[in-house]
């Protein structure tokens, strides 16, 4: 499925071809997602079971922003600065939908400081893999682009990381006007309005706006330690099976931050997000 938009999807059939088809009441339809149509009818029938979706919930609704993802490309850049706890939940809310991630670090021109190179060895001392990468001089493109091949990526960032100047590097075509409205193609920051997938000559892509600002509240504790696989590991020695890793008595991971195992930015960042998880089980319109 190319689109979904209120009742209607566009679709590739079988031979390639590009079908506009009304959707039958419902059906929850999102970019990404593969189904039956009836060809008599122009209508979308059913929807295959997902491998995975990535989910955007607000207080009053549930949005799927795009199925079936190989891999999460979670961008920020030297400028905008990177901001760890935006990069915390992505990596929660993708790693708890059973999607792979990889982060990328853009703008690496510019040059890193004590403070940039401080967040970014939380993320390695936590394990993640992050690549350093250019769209305006080419750097580390080529290694990306290995990686992608033959899979389904999602882009998860904020607006000014170069997101769209990284996907004309990738491809190397000017596929978006980076930053100003495109009718027709996929988005620069600010431009889109519906999910869409590409498909590109070595991989597809699915560019969507939701993608921009991600809530993970409504996730469990176990969903969201998978965003913080460091805490995991060590909270398996914890004395209480239930520790929320704060500050509890015999906890293990408040003593692999003392010891420089976890770092206490990063700690920081699950007792924050943890905290909103509860604040939601308490809150009675949730």
């Amino acid at each position: 499925m190319v689109s979904a938009h209120r009742n209607r999807v566009e679709v590739l059939d079988q031979g390639g071809e590009h079908r506009s088809l009304r959707c039958r009441p419902g059906l929850t339809c999102a970019a990404g997602d593969a189904g039956g149509f009836d060809p008599r009818t122009e209508v979308l029938t059913s929807i295959d079971p997902r491998r995975n979706a990535l989910e955007r919930r607000t207080a009053r609704q549930v949005r799927i922003i795009a199925a079936n993802i190989d891999l999460a490309l979670i961008v920020t850049a030297l400028l905008p600065r990177p901001a760890p706890r935006a990069i915390d939940r992505s990596l929660a809310l993708a790693r708890s939908s059973g999607i792979d991630t990889l982060l990328l670090l853009n703008k690496v021109d510019l040059g890193l400081d004590a403070e940039i190179e401080s967040i970014l060895e939380a993320y390695a001392l936590a394990g993640f893999e992050m690549l350093h990468i250019s769209a305006r001089s080419g750097a580390g493109i080529a290694d990306l682009h290995e990686r992608l091949t033959g899979r389904r990526v999602v882009f998860i960032g904020q607006s000014g990381v170069g997101k769209s100047a990284l996907l004309n590097r990738l491809c190397g075509a000017q596929l978006q006007r980076t930053g100003a409205l495109a009718a027709g193609n996929i988005s620069g920051a600010h431009t889109t309005v519906v999910a869409r997938l590409l498909r590109l000559r070595d991989f597809e892509l699915i560019d969507s706006p939701g993608v921009r600002q991600l809530e993970v509240a409504h996730l469990s504790r176990d969903a969201l330690l998978s965003g913080f696989p460091e805490i995991a590991r060590s909270g398996a020695h914890c004395r209480f099976a239930d520790c929320g890793h704060a500050a509890e008595p015999g906890c293990a991971v408040v003593e692999a931050v003392r010891a420089g195992i976890i770092s206490p930015a990063r700690h920081q960042g699950w007792c924050a997000l943890l905290d909103e998880v509860h604040q939601n089980e308490n809150d009675p319109s949730s």
